[in-house]
């Protein structure tokens, strides 16, 4: 099914391009000359064009789940996914990464797919779901990101390592996680930067094994 998904996100993407070079013709939401557009302006227009594509689908946004708190060693709901959509059998757990640019910017996506696979996050949505309702058992996760490149080069390496999966840097290469994303093709934002080259960046992956949790602990333990 993962293709019928991509066919999918690929449309939406297109529109959240078109909406976003629009904006930014009119308005750029950051410190002026940094270009830093924070993550929240990719949720809300993805949401939105989600929502024109499945007028009657279920959007939720900054939806809390437990994580590890080192300092009290043991999980805590301080943890928060950026975005559930519920449209009818399916279900998408979507993560943004606010423009950046540099190395460490793919570290970032690489953590944010982590975060949609672990096992807390799986086991505390199941908590909050209503208890008749059944969840749906074909899920997927979904990263959007904007990056801005080096000036020096329209297609940044960065840019490249995204689209093949390949990289030259050492550090990126052990970010494991990358092979299971069908990424969308790297899209270059147009007249967002007049320094600076933006790309818009989207993958997908299947999430296996989701209705599986039977156990829900919702205990308080945040003390």
């Amino acid at each position: 099914m993962i293709e019928n998904e991509k066919l999918i996100l690929n449309t939406i993407v297109d529109r959240v391009i078109s909406r976003y070079q629009n904006m930014m013709k009119k308005f750029k939401p950051c410190k002026p000359d940094v270009g830093e557009y924070l993550e929240q302006n990719l949720i809300t227009n993805f949401a939105i064009e989600f929502s024109k594509e499945f007028p009657n689908a279920d959007i939720y946004t900054e939806i809390p789940f437990k994580c590890k708190d080192e300092i009290k060693n043991k999980d805590l709901w301080k943890c928060r996914a950026d975005m559930l959509i519920i449209n009818k059998d399916k279900a998408y757990i979507i993560e943004a990464k606010g423009s950046q640019k540099g190395e460490n910017f793919f570290n970032l996506i690489d953590t944010d797919i982590q975060r949609i696979k672990s096992q807390s996050l799986k086991e505390s949505f199941m908590c909050m779901k209503n208890k008749d309702y059944i969840f749906p058992k074909e899920v997927y996760g979904i990263i959007i990101a904007d990056y801005w490149g080096n000036k020096l080069s329209l297609e940044d390496e960065y840019i490249n390592d995204w689209k093949t999966g390949k990289s030259s840097n050492d550090n990126i290469n052990k970010l494991t996680n990358w092979k299971e994303i069908n990424r969308l093709d790297a899209k270059k934002l147009e007249n967002i930067s007049d320094e600076y080259p933006y790309w818009f960046l989207a993958g997908i992956f299947e999430l296996k094994d989701w209705n599986n949790i039977q156990i829900c602990n919702k205990q308080d333990d945040s003390k």
